[in-house]
């Protein structure tokens, strides 16, 4: 009875369509930058998150918490420098 019903779960009703998209391929070289900020309070780690995705930043996963700090990661990309 087990095997039957487990039987009937895996049964697909109809088919499964899978739609592929073009990816846009950027022609200017990018680099892209990481950065880990923390505060000891979340307030004070709002702010910091706030003002970093003001200059275009990206969250980068969760926070993360120790018994001391918060942590959050960011990320951004900007265009490869040619200048030395």
């Amino acid at each position: 009875m087990f095997k039957e019903k487990a039987a009937r779960k895996l049964e697909v009703k109809r088919p499964i369509r899978v739609i592929s998209e073009r990816a846009v391929v950027s022609t200017i070289p990018t680099v892209c930058e990481y950065d880990l900020l923390f505060a000891e309070y979340a307030g004070d780690l709002s702010k910091k998150i706030n003002e970093k995705l003001g200059e275009g930043w990206a969250l980068y996963f969760g926070p993360i918490s120790t018994d001391r700090h918060l942590y959050q990661a960011i990320t951004r990309q900007k265009p490869l420098s040619t200048e030395v």
